[in-house]
């Protein structure tokens, strides 16, 4: 797959359908994936900083199964400062899919302009999107992460914010 081919693709599927949907249709369901593989290969192999809000928005809901975990070797090559504008915007998708990848990939790139769109996933999130969330979070050691940790959830567990404090240290 060329550059080209591989960014047409990805134009054309912002975002690819669910795994649901995918498995209701299993040979269109396939195809997909692949071309959707064949282009994150396309980009692991030649880095371009312009695949890059394209492949996350490409992300549909669930896994891929297991291909939407794999963006992450287009994105390693870049620096943060390219990676990260597109992580903060992937966290305010209306898409689960693409919040979910964006929260996972931002554990591999801590800075805190992650810090409040992570805040958000992990609170409005769903369980995947909160664990996603709370692993970037906890690979951010600065206190900027560490508090948006301890704003309190409804459903906050008190062994977390004991967690946190062991993990960061406590305030005091």
């Amino acid at each position: 797959m060329t550059r080209d081919e591989a960014l047409r693709f990805l134009r054309a599927h912002q975002p690819l359908p669910s795994d649901d949907a995918l498995a209701l249709y299993p040979e269109l369901g396939r195809s997909l994936l692949t071309q959707f593989d064949e282009a994150r290969k396309h980009f692991e192999a030649h880095p371009d900083p312009e695949c890059l809000p394209l492949l996350l928005r490409a992300c549909g809901d669930k896994s891929g199964f297991g291909v939407y975990q794999l963006v992450c070797c287009a994105f390693i090559p870049q620096p943060a400062s390219v990676v990260v504008p597109h992580l903060v915007t992937a966290l305010q998708s209306p898409h689960l899919g693409v919040r979910y990848q964006a929260a996972g990939l931002s554990a591999l790139f801590p800075d805190d302009r992650l810090v409040a769109p992570l805040r958000q996933v992990y609170h409005q999130g769903d369980d995947d999107e909160r664990s996603a969330a709370l692993l970037a979070l906890t690979r951010n050691t600065s206190l900027k992460a560490r508090d948006a940790l301890l704003i309190p959830r409804p459903d906050i567990d008190d062994d977390l914010v004991e967690w946190v404090d062991e993990y960061f240290g406590s305030p005091d």
